[in-house]
């Protein structure tokens, strides 16, 4: 009390704001502020609490004292459950048993009841110190789902309102009504515990499905449903239900954006309300956040989306066959799909106008058409600060669905398969009920090396074809323990699987890659990571699993690679590797020593090994997508262009070229270079005596990069 103020308005509002230190044998503060406003039949307190860095409790909560003597033989009723109980008038030493709830209302004196609800879970745990300090019972509500963060703020709600027993029956059939029976044909928004969302019937595949996404910088990703394990789902009185949690940005070494979800049935027909309020916890850098609505092209193709714009109405139809990969990009306050099947229209209106992206999906082998309302976006990567806040509410309706839309929280995928007579069976990570692994070839290679014939995949030792089911392994997975690698190729051999990628191999990001960390270069290889990827291809090739050998997937070139503006390339020195002399030279290093080193397990060189059936050049890497800007390798670039064209008696404008807008000659250019590139890969690959199949992308962005790679 001795650090807390208080302060009050006239308008009912009041607020409390204070710190204490931490309890005997924990560090820190906890610094706290408590907004009180009445509203409408309730009075809401709004509770903010901040532990400081260093703290180190394992919990905290918010503890209501309740009279004892006014407890006995009251009785009390939990929601959203409706389970109804009397307080005993003996001591509640182990508290009263039963479900986690949101809200509890106490019987009182006067035959009204005291609803006390949480924003998360409350615990019905009550604490009885009747015959100790400070001779009360408590109801302890647990903060931020039990886990408690060092330095960052729990933002937490609780409402107090009295009510006679007829509302309060109201207030718990409103709290069941979600639990209602499913129909078939009923449209129905299904929530997992994350909060993202799928739009179906009980019997249809999804036709929308929603969630929240962060793309960390170089456009790594994540997905709400990636965090589900950070999340917390309570139901409110009024029937809506809130999802709590946190959502890390990728690459940014744990920095954080704290959610809180709120989805509520509207008062308007076939309508759900959805209320988002992100925090970014932590300053961080980035490219972008946003909630991603994906409409399926089975559902969508030649669908009208009409745009209410600030600068007026817009409206697109989605086309049959890709076109523009970004199809619009402005801020909006609603959005009107208009499908062929009118069952699947959408409206979707905003509290506020915000950015949306309509993206094509296709464009990246999808087949869905993306529509982002963009909280962040910054393709070079932007600065998002700490406290930095973002509250949108959309209301989503399906006007001409066959049944009002209904939200489903946290039940999952329902089926109508009757499971009550099935057991409980776990599957062991190293163990499987069915063994295939005789399907493989043991060892791997037997038969000779790989090779395409007639556009197959045949045995250069027996011209039979093989087919390949495999697997990626990616980043720090290329590099188990021995141990670790005996047990994981038995377990991919016994599922049939007989082929592994090796991606990620060289990704800086992961705890292990080849390079060593603390050489400031990417020329040699660290050894114990290149001990354990032998090993692990020891393994694979002895359980009959082939090896697809990746090259260029995620390599940041370092100062001592002698590379220029080293600082500000990005993964692979995309798109710069393409055609750069000396990037192309680190390339061929690292191949020649990668594909001449010997296996001291299977004592063979990585060229010599028939295990090692296919390989790429680079990942994921093209000139038409994208695109050269960075200098000095623009001018070189734009150099190597004038010289072509030159050749072949093309007139080129006068002035810098800017290769992001890209003509018919630049495409052409384009389809040259990859293709010198691969020639160049290919032929000096072939020089070392590298003898698999071999392809210059794993990608297909446009037919001129197909054009490039068939050549």
């Amino acid at each position: 009390a001795g650090n807390a103020a208080i302060a009050a308005a006239p308008e009912k509002v009041s607020q409390a704001t204070g710190s204490f230190a931490m309890p005997v044998g924990s560090q820190g503060e906890l610094s706290f502020a408590i907004h009180t406003v009445a509203d409408g039949d309730f009075n809401v307190a709004d509770i903010e609490s901040r532990c400081s860095e260093s703290t180190t409790i394992r919990g905290l909560q918010y503890s209501i004292a309740l009279t004892p003597e006014e407890l006995a033989g009251k009785r009390y009723v939990t929601l959203p459950a409706g389970k109804r109980g009397v307080f005993p008038a003996v001591d509640v030493k182990e508290g009263i048993p039963g479900d986690r709830c949101s809200s509890i209302a106490i019987e009182l004196n006067d035959g009204r009841f005291l609803l006390i609800s949480g924003s998360q879970l409350l615990s019905l745990g009550l604490q009885d110190f009747r015959h100790s300090w400070p001779k009360n019972v408590q109801l302890r509500y647990h903060a931020a789902g039990e886990k408690i963060i060092g330095g960052r703020t729990l933002r937490d709600t609780l409402s107090f309102a009295l009510l006679s027993a007829d509302e309060l029956d109201r207030q718990v059939a409103t709290a069941q009504a979600g639990a209602a029976p499913i129909s078939t044909d009923e449209r129905l928004m299904f929530f997992s515990k994350a909060g993202n969302a799928s739009v179906r019937s009980l019997d249809s595949a999804s036709i929308i499905t929603l969630g929240l996404a962060i793309h960390g910088l170089e456009w790594q990703y994540t997905s709400q449903q990636q965090h589900a394990d950070n999340f917390s789902l309570s139901a409110l009185p009024d029937g809506s239900s809130v999802f709590q949690g946190v959502m890390t940005v990728p690459g940014s070494d744990n920095k954080a954006m704290e959610v809180a979800e709120r989805v509520k049935a509207s008062s308007e027909p076939s309508a759900i309300e959805l209320n988002y309020d992100l925090t970014m916890l932590d300053d961080v850098q980035l490219n972008g956040y946003q909630l991603s609505m994906d409409f399926a092209l089975s559902a969508y193709t030649n669908a009208s989306f009409e745009l209410e714009t600030t600068d007026g109405p817009q409206s697109f139809v989605i086309p049959e066959e890709l076109g523009e990969r970004f199809i619009y990009r402005g801020p909006v306050t609603a959005l009107h799909v208009k499908a062929t099947n009118p069952h699947n229209n959408v409206d979707i209106t905003l509290d506020k106008p915000t950015q949306l992206l309509i993206q094509d999906n296709r464009g990246w082998g999808g087949n869905t058409i993306d529509v982002r309302l963009c909280f962040a976006r910054n393709d070079d990567g932007g600065k998002i600060a700490a406290g930095t806040r973002v509250a949108r509410t959309l209301v989503f309706v399906m006007p001409d669905a066959p049944t009002p839309l209904r939200p489903v929280i946290d039940q999952g995928q329902p089926s109508r398969t009757d499971s009550s007579n099935w057991k409980p069976y776990t599957l062991p990570w190293d163990s499987a009920p069915v063994d295939l692994s005789f399907l493989n070839h043991q060892p791997a290679g037997k038969f000779g090396f790989v090779k395409v014939t007639d556009g197959r995949f045949v045995f250069s030792n027996s011209n039979e074809p093989i087919r390949f089911w495999g697997t990626c392994f990616s980043a720090g997975a290329n590099f188990p323990s021995h141990d670790q690698a005996e047990k994981i190729a038995k377990r991919l051999a016994a599922s049939g699987i007989n082929m592994v990628r090796t991606h990620h191999a060289d990704a800086k990001w992961a705890e292990r890659h080849f390079f060593p960390k603390d050489a400031d270069n990417t020329r040699s290889f660290d050894p114990e990571s290149l001990d354990r990827f032998d090993y692990l291809v020891y393994c694979l090739k002895r359980e009959g699993i082939y090896i697809y050998l990746d090259q260029l997937v995620n390599r940041y070139f370092k100062p001592g690679d002698g590379v220029d503006a080293v600082d500000q390339l990005g993964a692979c020195a995309k798109p710069y590797s393409n055609f750069d002399p000396r990037l192309i030279e680190l390339q061929k290093e690292f191949s020649a020593n990668l594909w001449n080193h010997v296996n001291p397990y299977t004592k063979l060189a990585y060229k010599d090994d028939p295990a090692i059936a296919l390989m790429e050049f680079a990942n994921e890497n093209d000139l038409f997508t994208q695109k050269v800007t960075l200098e000095p390798y623009r001018t070189r670039f734009e150099a190597m262009y004038r010289a072509w064209a030159a050749e072949r008696q093309i007139a080129l404008p006068e002035g810098a070229i800017d290769f992001t807008v890209t003509t018919d000659p630049m495409m052409q250019f384009f389809i040259h270079v990859t293709d010198e590139y691969h020639r160049t890969m290919g032929e000096f690959l072939r020089g070392i005596g590298v003898k698999v199949p071999m392809t210059g992308s794993n990608w297909s962005r446009n037919a001129a990069l197909l054009a490039s790679v068939a050549k």
